[in-house]
C-alpha cells in the first residue's frame, strides 16, 4: 500500500505527501510536525490505542489537535 500511495501521489503531482510505515503501536511520525490528526472509523481497530495516541500526541505541534470520527 505504501508503494501504491507513492505511485498515486507522483502521478497526481502531490509532492507534500510522504508515506510512512508505522507499527501497531507507533505511527513513526516525526515529533512536532502535525497540526491535525484525523482518525476516521479507526480507533476501535487499534491494537494498542494508548501507545498509538501517545505517539500521535508527540508528533503534534503546540496546539495540535486529534479529531475522531467513529
Amino acid at each position: 500500500m505504501i508503494e501504491l500511495l507513492q505511485q498515486q501521489m507522483t502521478r497526481r503531482g502531490a509532492a507534500n505527501v510522504k508515506p510512512i510505515l508505522g507499527t501497531a503501536s507507533d505511527p513513526r511520525l516525526p515529533a512536532g510536525t502535525l497540526d491535525l490528526a484525523l482518525m476516521v472509523d479507526v480507533y476501535h481497530e487499534l491494537e494498542y490505542p494508548y501507545e498509538m495516541l501517545a505517539s500521535i500526541a508527540r508528533a503534534h505541534k503546540p496546539g495540535g489537535r486529534v479529531v475522531f470520527v467513529e
